[in-house]
């Protein structure tokens, strides 16, 4: 059986390669239909990608920031009403990591 790392690792593996086959078309700056629909393939795995690296359990508190900032890149961020609030919670994780504050919440209801 895998373990939860392998399977974080091998998802996150994915959503990285994903990502550069966008960047990598995106830089060809080929406008002929042939390109347009292969971008539209790309995002699509792309956001496939993200959304199965989301469904993940995370190993840990920095890769919680990874899937909410993939999850706030390429599927919220063109929906204004749902990118602000997982803009926030992606500051609110980059800051607990940065203070090192990394702990359970102290007004946890679980």
């Amino acid at each position: 059986m895998k373990s939860p790392r392998s399977i974080w690792e091998k998802a996150l593996k994915r959503y990285k390669l994903s990502e550069q086959a966008c960047r990598y078309l995106e830089a060809q700056r080929l406008d002929d239909a042939a390109h347009q629909e292969e971008r539209i393939n790309r995002l699509a795995d792309r956001i496939e990608a993200a959304l199965a690296l989301a469904a993940v359990p995370a190993p840990d508190l920095p890769a919680v920031s990874v899937k909410l900032e993939a999850l706030f890149r390429d599927v919220f961020l063109e929906d204004r009403d749902l990118a602000m609030p997982v803009a926030a919670l992606v500051m609110d994780v980059r800051r607990l990591l940065a203070d090192g504050a990394a702990q359970a919440p102290s007004n946890s209801t679980t």
